[in-house]
């Protein structure tokens, strides 16, 4: 599967967006169309696609901004509130003494509710309208600039960090299910002081 844009096609696209939003919006527009360039693979759509998707999602009135970014945060709460709180559930009988485990249990908590919402929101282009609007700041940015950020800016370089890495649900899967049985091991290992030996 192809991913990445090539340059030509991302200079084809920053130029028509400039041409439409302004020069002054240029930088942004530069992030932006890289940082989703870098993540669109073949299957999202063709560069046509892509052109068209960056033209109709780029936002620059400030209004409009803030209204967009408010629907992201509530409903990304909910979302992510809702499946914290499935995947408590499932771990339940794991991670609480309500009697003897069964193998049920260990299927419920491997099982990750969380697996598929990166790609599904890739899939949707979600995660794209995310990274074409907001940059993604490095930890040295972090480390010299946000004593001076706002909760908002803050709020906004934590959305997009959501989306820095796009991972498959089968590899979110499988980590969940190595996690667990870690955990398994961990809680299940003891040691009995009356059998520690000083000589």
């Amino acid at each position: 599967m192809k991913t990445g844009v090539s340059e030509k096609v991302q200079t084809q696209i920053i130029d028509k967006m400039s041409e439409k939003f302004g020069e002054a919006q240029k930088g942004r527009i530069e992030k932006g169309v890289s940082q989703v360039a870098q993540r669109w693979r073949s299957l999202d759509g063709t560069t046509e696609e892509l052109e068209k998707f960056c033209l109709e999602n780029f936002y620059t009135d400030p209004e409009k901004m803030d209204r967009m970014f408010g629907r992201y945060l509530e409903n990304l709460e909910s979302l992510y509130g809702n499946l914290h709180r499935i995947r408590r559930d499932f771990k339940w009988h794991i991670h609480v003494d309500t009697g003897p485990i069964t193998p049920v249990d260990y299927l419920f908590a491997s099982f990750d509710p969380y697996a598929h919402v990166t790609e599904d929101m890739f899939k949707n282009r979600l995660a794209f309208v995310v990274l074409l609007n907001y940059p993604i700041h490095t930890l040295e940015e972090k480390t010299a600039e946000g004593e001076n950020w706002s909760r908002k800016k803050w709020a906004e370089a934590r959305l997009v960090e959501e989306f820095i890495n796009r991972v498959s649900a089968e590899a979110e899967q499988e980590r969940t299910e190595a996690y667990t049985l870690s955990d398994d091991y961990i809680s299940n290992y003891n040691i009995y002081m009356n059998n520690l030996l000083d000589e």
